[in-house]
């Protein structure tokens, strides 16, 4: 048994059990009667509204590549959201790719975009999660120190160590070179699959790399998570508690990266944890936190089911 199979059981072993510890706590339910009809209505609309912005950041860069029209951006994107729930979230990737390919646009150039804009998603986060400490209100950052000093100094020692041994640049354009490089010589059996691995490369060394590019990417990441994290606020007034902005953004994230490592498909269970956890940290109840990250999560899988189901049904008459 490899490794990689060993993670996979282990970490769909974890699930199981947070959702068997999630069902045994003593939990009110009543709380879900707390959401108003007109919040869950804002909450869907504006999760809509942020998928179409981060699909409109993608064609951007696809754009720099193969041109595609918004329609069948649109569309193809909708139509493949299902797939973020299904075990290796690379089956998403692989089939918008093949849709985008029945549309003219290579699997190099659709295969590029997609694997650059997850990669700066990730980079934008990790970048981002040590400004948005200086924006958290002083008595969480109080509560936090006086509970946690243990996990502070731990926390400071491996910021130290990882400040220590990475070149941001350097160290991304290396490391997309190396793995992509890998790749290519470990996958590739002739000469025409290599050279379409070699244009692969290219495209998203290009694409990670164009300072023009970056900065319109991120800007399109800025508004998404603007968005995003407003509409989670407002699930939390709903719930009677009025969490900082800045606060939700910094746990949330840490959360998703959590999620992302612990190869459970699309981050399911683990995700809401760490996040339920996190915020205990900061003196939130860690029933309430666990509760309303179940509700967020609940509500972004029926919608992205929805979304997908009647995606696939228009585009099977486009």
């Amino acid at each position: 048994m490899n490794f990689k199979r060993i993670i996979e059981i282990v970490s769909i072993g974890i699930f199981i059990f947070v959702l068997w510890k999630f069902f045994q706590m003593p939990i009110d339910w009543g709380v879900f009667y707390k959401i108003e009809i007109a919040t869950l209505s804002i909450i869907v609309i504006g999760m809509i509204i942020v998928r179409i912005i981060w699909i409109l950041q993608w064609k951007i860069m696809q754009d720099k590549l193969s041109k595609v029209s918004f329609k069948d951006s649109i569309l193809i994107s909708f139509s493949t959201l299902y797939l973020l729930y299904f075990p290796l979230r690379v089956g998403q990737f692989l089939m918008r790719m093949y849709l985008f390919k029945e549309r003219g646009i290579p699997y190099k150039d659709s295969g590029a975009s997609l694997f650059a804009q997850f990669i700066l998603a990730f980079v934008f986060m990790s970048l981002t999660l040590p400004l948005l400490i200086f924006f958290i209100p002083t008595e969480y950052i109080q509560s936090f120190i006086s509970n946690n000093f243990k996990f502070l100094i731990l926390m400071f020692i491996l910021v130290v160590v990882v400040i220590a041994l990475l070149k941001i640049r350097k160290g991304l354009h290396n490391l997309f070179d190396n793995l992509l490089t890998k790749l290519l010589n470990k996958s590739a059996s002739n000469e025409a699959i290599k050279r379409n691995f070699r244009e692969l490369r290219d495209n998203v060394k290009y694409l990670m790399f164009n300072k023009k590019l970056l900065i319109k990417v991120n800007i399109f990441f800025v508004i998404g998570y603007l968005i995003y994290f407003y509409l989670m606020s407002l699930l939390w007034n709903d719930m009677g508690h009025d969490i900082s902005f800045i606060l939700l953004m910094l746990i949330f994230f840490v959360s998703y990266v959590i999620g992302f490592i612990s190869q459970v498909p699309n981050g399911l269970g683990t995700q809401e944890t760490s996040y339920a956890y996190l915020l205990s940290l900061v003196g939130i109840s860690f029933e309430i936190a666990l509760i309303v990250g179940f509700i967020w999560r609940f509500i972004g899988v029926v919608m992205d089911l929805g979304i997908s189901g009647i995606a696939n049904l228009i585009r099977k008459h486009y």
